[in-house]
């Protein structure tokens, strides 16, 4: 293993920085072209096969578009690593993405306060699902202490499901669930409606 000599550790935690920024601003310009691509029809309706000669799966491709469109142009993205990029995609359309970056913001299972540089993952996924709770797009986490005599334990299961499947889909939502469970949907039907809420671009493959 090659020795680290002679550099002090914040020259190494400047040049991870650095190469951080680097691999962002990597993801938005690969967005960019790829949306130029997509846009453009440049493989005359063979995206899905395209991308697959460049080594992109759709979904990845799908997620470095939305990164440039919403962040391409915010200054102060620039900061951030691919991963925080990433998990504010979920936010709502009509929050202003250099704003959101720019502001503090509370985060909910601590209470501080903090900008989104200096949040974790976890607390950036937290306040991230608390605007989403705002919008309408998602219906509030509910904590129940004490679980009434008549009650199944199936019904927190059931909420713990809604929650792991509309935070890893942010275009699937509660009224979304209900629907197939009214209309009792097999798990093949409900496979395939959260298939068509990922925005993968299948149609165009």
């Amino acid at each position: 293993m090659e020795k680290v000599l002679n550099v002090s550790l914040d020259e190494i935690t400047k040049e991870i920085q650095t190469f951080q920024q680097q691999e962002q601003q990597c993801i938005f310009q690969i967005g960019k072209r790829l949306k130029q691509v997509k846009d453009a029809d440049l493989v005359h309706g063979e995206w899905g096969k395209w991308l697959q000669s460049i080594q992109l799966d759709i979904r990845k491709a799908q997620r470095m578009i939305q990164a440039y469109e919403q962040f391409g142009d915010a200054t102060l993205a620039s900061c951030l690593g691919t991963a925080k990029i990433y998990e504010m995609l979920a936010l709502p359309s009509e929050i202003d993405r250099e704003q959101f970056i720019g502001e503090m913001h509370v985060v909910p299972s601590t209470g501080e306060m903090r900008y989104v540089d200096q949040m974790s993952g976890k607390e950036l996924r937290e306040v991230v699902r608390k605007e989403r709770e705002k919008a309408g797009l998602i219906k509030p986490k509910k904590f129940v202490d004490i679980v009434p005599e008549d009650s199944t334990p199936v019904q927190p299961v059931q909420q713990t499901l809604r929650d792991m499947l509309i935070e890893a889909i942010p275009t699937l939502n509660d009224a979304d669930i209900n629907h197939a469970l009214s209309n009792k949907y097999t798990l093949a039907e409900f496979i395939e409606m959260v298939c068509c809420r990922i925005p993968t671009d299948i149609e165009a493959a």
